[in-house]
């Protein structure tokens, strides 16, 4: 029970740790002022029946994020198209945790009542001679899994069918909150659409 815990709390340090990362790119070339009406691009296999619901979210999600910068859905004539893929890899890590047990109390030792030991608690030592009756040390290596997702969203011009604009996002995959973790990553990426023009 004790090593489930430690992996656990290993496992839940590298996902906070390791935060979702965003990489953009964009045609320097493009217009993007022009670019106010958007749609989705037609899939070429439709989600899989576990794949639906978090498709829809993605996608409840990115449309908010453009509505609220003015941009607008057009079905009809959009002026740019969106398309998106997703993958994962199983990973794994390993970490070494160390485990002091110590038995006693104070006074039940003479090492408490040794004022060489006992003075400075910063600096405390044990003798040789005390050291292995009062505790032991052991470290062990624990090995866990973890899955690393990537997804990738284009923005590809309606008439030239190119693509104009493109994000990257990367991150362990927390899955036990996957439809809030796919919220903040289409946040973090639309935080770069429309790209800035360099000085």
């Amino acid at each position: 029970m004790q090593r489930w815990l430690v992996s656990l709390f290993l496992l839940l340090s590298i996902t906070a740790c390791q935060s979702l990362s965003v990489s953009t790119q964009s045609d320097p070339y493009a217009d993007f002022s022009r670019y106010q009406r958007f749609d989705w691009l037609q899939e070429q296999q439709p989600a899989s029946a576990e794949r639906m619901l978090l498709d829809k979210q993605f996608k409840y999600a990115l449309e908010r994020e453009l509505l609220t910068k003015g941009l607008l859905k057009e079905t009809q004539n959009p002026d740019f198209l969106i398309s998106y893929y997703a993958s994962q890899q199983q990973k794994s890590s390993q970490r070494t945790v160390e485990d002091t047990h110590y038995w006693g109390g104070r006074g039940r030792y003479p090492l408490y009542n040794d004022p060489r030991y006992s003075l400075d608690k910063d600096k405390w030592t044990y003798p040789p001679s005390l050291r292995a009756g009062n505790y032991t040390r052991s470290s062990e290596t624990l090995t866990f899994e973890y899955k690393e997702g990537s997804l990738v969203i284009d923005f590809v011009d309606a008439e030239t069918k190119q693509l104009i604009w493109q994000a990257t996002v990367q991150g362990v995959i927390n899955e036990r909150d996957p439809v809030g973790q796919l919220d903040q990553a289409v946040i973090k990426a639309l935080k770069q659409f429309p790209p800035q023009k360099p000085l």
